[in-house]
């Protein structure tokens, strides 16, 4: 299982690739039970970014 520390900075990093590749897009869009959430294409780009940069952390990190 991935360090938790290693997981929030994977997805705070995606997060930002997501609003870079997307700026000039609508980024999120609300659900009908109130939930804010990516659009489609804001969700694919984040889940692709996400694993890359979590392999690259664990790959890193995971000899300390």
């Amino acid at each position: 299982m991935s360090n938790p520390k290693l997981i929030e900075l994977a997805a705070e990093l995606a997060d930002y690739c997501v609003t870079n590749e997307h700026k000039d897009q609508v980024l999120t869009m609300e659900a009908e039970n109130g939930d804010i959430h990516y659009t489609e294409d804001c969700q694919e780009t984040f889940n692709e970014r996400y694993i890359y940069i979590l392999d690259l952390l664990e790959d890193t990190f995971d000899d300390r």
